[in-house]
């Protein structure tokens, strides 16, 4: 969620049902609508190299208690965002898939002159 800026699944209202979750005294708010995570950062670091700490998220006491636009990304799910980062590459998935093709038929193509020089021995 820190990476891609997002928040859940398909947004904030994903962690209502989690029951792993503790919402309650978390980072000093009594009942917290969504995870730090999910609050936007004063500069994106590079995250796992960098984790960020609480001073490195912008507002974060009123992004938990009371998420908006300007201190979090409760409303961007991260299904969608991941999905569009991938058909964004999806250029040059074709193209990998393309260059894996065409070295197993040049593999095919060697091995049917290899079996028949064996069998002209």
């Amino acid at each position: 969620m820190i990476t891609y800026e997002c928040c859940g699944a398909n947004g904030y209202k994903d962690f209502e049902k989690a029951t792993k979750w503790t919402r309650t005294n978390y980072y000093g708010v009594p009942t917290a609508q969504l995870p730090i995570a999910c609050c936007k950062l004063n500069s994106i670091p590079t995250y796992p190299d960098t984790i960020p700490t609480l001073d490195s998220f912008k507002d974060p006491t009123n992004c938990l208690d009371g998420p908006d636009a300007t201190n979090s990304n409760y409303m961007k799910g991260c299904y969608s965002t991941i999905k569009d980062k991938i058909l964004s590459q999806g250029t040059l998935v074709l193209g990998i898939g393309i260059g894996i093709g065409v070295v197993q038929l040049f593999g095919i193509i060697f091995a049917c002159c290899l079996i028949r020089a064996i069998k002209d021995d």
